[in-house]
């Protein structure tokens, strides 16, 4: 006879086995969530954005600027524009000058490389927008860059072009400065549900290799022959007698029934 690797489950075999083993899946979902809330909490090292939103306005002061304008349709004048833009406030001049500028009033003292690492542009989609992002380990330093920046961007951008101006048109505030890199709710949302799916595939798979024969069932589906018979589990029936006997339904366990 050929050894059996494996025993074919059903989908009620598998509902039967997981809630037979509820309590497992229990403790490796809080375990877990334990875990990732507590990671989040003491070992990811905080970092805090704040954004601010700048607007292209063409000034058509000009001829060079009429040309300009007249070449392109508004929408890809604006867009190459926007790229430009972003371009000339992450080159190194402009992050020497912005480094010049917050010397003394952050608790870091950044470097032009250090800037370039902290902030990030970003066109808005189909608008003449984009978005400049700060981030900082400290809240106090990414509202203080932010502010520089929103001071210097218009002036270097008119300098360097001549024509067309730069605004700002979401300043930056303080209170909206907020943790950009870690959710600690989230998180821990995601080690419960990686904590119950690990510990449920953990159990199918354990009980697809248990070849050990459990009830009838099991041997159905491994011998095609009839069951004659099938031995009782003595512990439950004691236990239905004790339990019949505490209710007055039968007499004590091990006595006979007096008439």
């Amino acid at each position: 006879m050929e050894k059996m690797e494996t025993i074919e489950l059903s989908i009620v075999d598998i509902l039967r086995t997981l809630i037979k083993r509820w309590w497992i899946i229990a403790i490796s979902t809080v375990l877990c969530a334990v875990v990732l809330f507590l990671y989040s909490v003491f070992a990811v090292t905080p970092l805090y954005g704040l954004q601010i939103q700048f607007y292209v306005a063409p000034e058509f002061g000009n001829a060079q600027a009429t040309t300009a304008v007249t070449a392109y349709q508004t929408y890809t004048y604006a867009k190459e524009a926007i790229l430009t833009y972003m371009t000339l406030l992450e080159n190194d001049e402009f992050f020497d000058l912005l480094e010049e500028n917050i010397e003394g009033k952050c608790r870091v003292n950044y470097t032009s490389s250090g800037l370039d690492s902290m902030i990030s542009y970003k066109a808005v989609e189909d608008t003449d927008l984009f978005n400049a992002t700060i981030v900082s380990a400290y809240p106090g330093d990414a509202y203080t860059v932010a502010t520089v920046l929103a001071e210097l961007a218009p002036d270097r951008i008119h300098e360097i072009k001549g024509f067309d101006a730069l605004k700002v048109t979401d300043k930056p505030k303080f209170e909206r400065v907020a943790r950009v890199n870690n959710n600690v709710s989230r998180n821990t949302f995601i080690g419960a549900i990686v904590g119950a799916l690990f510990s449920t595939l953990t159990i199918i798979v354990l009980k697809m290799f248990d070849v050990r024969i459990g009830d009838e069932s099991d041997l159905m589906k491994v011998y095609d022959a009839p069951i004659l018979g099938v031995i009782p589990n003595f512990e439950e029936i004691i236990k239905d007698n004790k339990r019949s006997a505490m209710y007055g339904y039968g007499g004590k366990v091990g006595e006979n029934s007096k008439k």
